[in-house]
């Protein structure tokens, strides 16, 4: 029986995050042809484009190919109440729009948020962060674990991400 390859779903938080230090490359060689993220994302990524002019590369990156939109519009809002979001706002529409496109094509889906990685997780799908991602860089030849632990810094300092802080070890664990 042949396997289908794994695709991914990327939530903001994981491409801003690599954007904002400038390593979005590490992500098009990992995920290229693989890799989708969805309307609600793209809107959240230009949202911040004026606090945050690196976020434009995430925009003309083709690795993340068009933007999808999806039309379960009943599903995304009920998916964005569980994960907080009220009905005078707009807060979780990405997180929640990602977590249905994951479900309808079972892809895996790559997210930061707490919130958003359990609620995947509950309806079945796996997830990966940033840590994990970096990982799997370093074990594929793309990243020392120094330089992995030194980007994750720079993530977590310079642009107030909440990741954990992780040693070498984490990042050569096999």
């Amino acid at each position: 029986m042949q396997t289908r390859p794994r695709e991914w779903i990327f939530e903001t938080t994981v491409v801003s995050a690599f954007a904002l230090v400038r390593r979005l490359d590490l992500l098009e060689t990992r995920y290229s042809g693989r890799a989708h993220w969805c309307i609600e994302v793209q809107r959240e990524i230009v949202a911040g484009l004026a606090a945050h002019p690196r976020l434009g590369d995430v925009i003309g990156s083709a690795w993340l190919g068009a933007p999808i939109h999806s039309f379960a519009v009943d599903r995304i809002e009920r998916m964005r109440q569980r994960l907080g979001g009220g009905a005078g706002d707009d807060r979780h529409r990405g997180e929640a729009a990602t977590i249905v496109v994951a479900m309808d094509n079972d892809w895996i889906v790559a997210t930061d948020d707490r919130d958003a990685t359990r609620l995947a997780r509950a309806e079945g799908l796996r997830t990966i962060g940033t840590p994990r991602i970096l990982q799997a860089c370093v074990r594929g030849g793309q990243l020392s674990a120094a330089e992995a632990v030194g980007l994750l810094g720079e993530m977590i300092d310079a642009h107030g991400r909440r990741l954990p802080r992780l040693t070498e070890e984490f990042f050569e664990e096999g």
